[in-house]
């Protein structure tokens, strides 16, 4: 697993974004799910994408950290 540290460029105050899959890779979106289920202790978590095809590979890591 990467460090989230790695990824902080990518998180905002409201949202997460990146270019796929140059800056936001399935990775990405394990360490940064699983760094927030961590620090919530969430059980659900909303996830959400745009429009864009390449999105669509790694919003299902998301979904994985709170399975």
């Amino acid at each position: 697993m990467i460090h989230p540290s790695a990824y902080e460029h990518l998180v905002k105050a409201y949202d997460i974004r990146g270019l796929v899959p140059e800056e936001f890779d399935e990775a990405a979106a394990h360490t940064i799910g699983a760094a927030f289920v961590t620090l919530t202790g969430a059980d659900r978590i909303a996830v959400a994408r745009d429009m864009r095809g390449r999105v669509r590979t790694a919003a299902p890591r998301n979904t994985e950290v709170v399975a």
